[in-house]
């Protein structure tokens, strides 16, 4: 409920307006998200978390911290294109040739 509220207090503040398609386009991926990502990226991008105090905080490493918020910041930007984004591949999956 917190970080809703920062939300909506960063969307009202003035300076960069975002329309509530987008908003509800971002809650929509936000909710859908792998629980750990999901957290990854709100303590990075809410919080203002390190990558380090993420990783201590979750016990994770700072790669895997890395790839979460990279990950992450992909399916944000596909979903406000309307591009659909392919799920990711699993550790040690090989890509299918093309």
């Amino acid at each position: 409920m917190m970080r809703r509220a920062r939300f909506r207090w960063f969307r009202q503040s003035g300076g960069n307006r975002i329309d509530d398609a987008s908003v509800a386009t971002v809650e929509a991926v936000l909710c859908n998200m792998e629980p750990v990502r999901r957290e990854v990226v709100l303590l990075h991008r809410i919080e203002r978390l390190s990558y380090a105090d993420i990783g201590a905080r979750l016990s994770l490493s700072r790669g895997e911290v890395k790839a979460h918020i990279a990950a992450a910041v992909a399916e944000l930007a596909g979903a406000l294109a309307g591009l659909e984004v392919r799920p990711e591949r699993q550790p040690g999956e090989w890509p299918s040739s093309v």
